[in-house]
């Protein structure tokens, strides 16, 4: 239901470890038919969580089929506003090696532009990006610090969390005040995760930092409080009720 009345100019973001169903990625390609931004995400082989050869030529074809898909789509693409768009996770920073996957998302905004029309950053947000990267290479905070693999390997993709917003509701967002320290606040407390998890192991009573969350949240609610109400109407049910589902959706497909 969110993808066949995802409106244009909806953003789709939709990541997986194992792309198997057309019927999905049809759905998918409609809504980018109809004026919506879909980006599919799957895993490189070397950054697979499942990469025996059944699943991974299965993902294949899938992915191979949407391509094609995309090509013959073009004219109504080009009428509707629409985009799709289907690329690999493919990180070759280890997965303990935090300071290297950030500057590996630095170097990505830099080698696609496209992404920043997305999800518009700016360069103060890529500064603080920047200044989160300095800080975990060198405090020893980090949560990897306990978590070192036996023998190095790429980080896999295990969530399947996908985004659905809105028309200008990631823009929307990202202009309101405060939102790059909440990002680098967010990276700063899941970069320690791990080490406060293994302290509760050990015995100790370490708490759970939820300041950053809890401010993520105030910025959700006060851009749901800025929308006017002539917008709203547009998304309100055909009875005429009033509209209460979320304006930006975070949902998970699947959970491990």
């Amino acid at each position: 239901m969110l993808y066949n009345l995802a409106q244009p100019g909806a953003v789709i973001i939709a990541p997986d470890q194992l792309w198997m169903s057309e019927t999905w990625a049809g759905m998918l390609a409609g809504a980018a038919a109809r004026g919506a931004r879909v980006a599919i995400i799957a895993p490189a082989l070397a950054n697979a969580p499942v990469p025996d050869a059944p699943a991974m030529a299965r993902a294949h074809d899938v992915l191979t089929r949407l391509l094609a898909l995309r090509d013959s789509l073009t004219p109504a693409l080009r009428e509707s506003g629409g985009d799709l768009r289907i690329g690999l996770f493919a990180a070759h920073a280890s997965a303990d090696d935090v300071a290297g996957r950030l500057h590996e998302v630095r170097e990505g905004l830099a080698r696609y532009p496209w992404i920043r029309d997305v999800i518009p950053f700016d360069d103060k947000t890529l500064a603080v990006l920047g200044r989160v990267e300095r800080e975990t290479a060198s405090d020893g905070r980090d949560a990897t610090a306990l978590a070192k693999d036996e023998k190095p390997h790429p980080p896999q993709p295990h969530r399947k969390t996908q985004i659905i917003a809105r028309p200008t509701a990631i823009a929307a967002l990202l202009r309101q005040p405060g939102w790059d320290e909440i990002l680098a606040d967010a990276m700063r407390v899941q970069s320690r995760q791990t080490a406060n998890f293994a302290q509760r192991l050990g015995g100790g009573q370490a708490g759970v930092d939820t300041v950053a969350t809890r401010r993520a949240d105030q910025i959700m609610r006060g851009y749901e409080a800025s929308i006017p109400e002539a917008e709203r109407r547009r998304i309100r049910p055909a009875g005429g009720g009033r509209s209460r589902g979320p304006l930006l959706y975070d949902g998970a497909h699947d959970v491990d």
